[in-house]
């Protein structure tokens, strides 16, 4: 999947986004300050530019907290804590259905 793909299939109303994309951003960035021991507020995030969460989250932590690059191994092993579904936040289900059920037509077609 493309990631402008991703979203429509999803239902995102994202320009672009990616996997991560379907949880809200303000669980995705709790999941990351988590993760990190952080503390970044919706608020810290940049606002201009790409409105996928990862690019929004790296930004903040290269030009605040000096790392690298944005280590999603970490915040995914965050989300595995969080493993029944009662602890995701609303929609997010929704969301990931709606994009199973996309890719699963595309390949019934084929």
């Amino acid at each position: 999947f493309r990631v402008l793909m991703l979203g429509k299939a999803a239902g995102l109303q994202k320009t672009d986004a990616s996997i991560e994309d379907i949880f809200p951003d303000d669980f995705y960035l709790s999941c990351v300050n988590d993760a990190f021991g952080l503390s970044i507020k919706m608020d810290d995030l940049p606002a201009d530019g790409s409105d996928m969460i990862t690019k929004r989250v790296e930004a903040v932590l290269q030009s605040k907290y000096g790392k690298e690059a944005l280590d999603k191994r970490r915040v995914f092993a965050e989300l595995l804590n969080r493993d029944k579904a009662s602890d995701l936040p609303n929609g997010t289900i929704k969301n990931a259905a709606k994009l199973f059920q996309t890719i699963n037509r595309a390949f019934s077609s084929s």
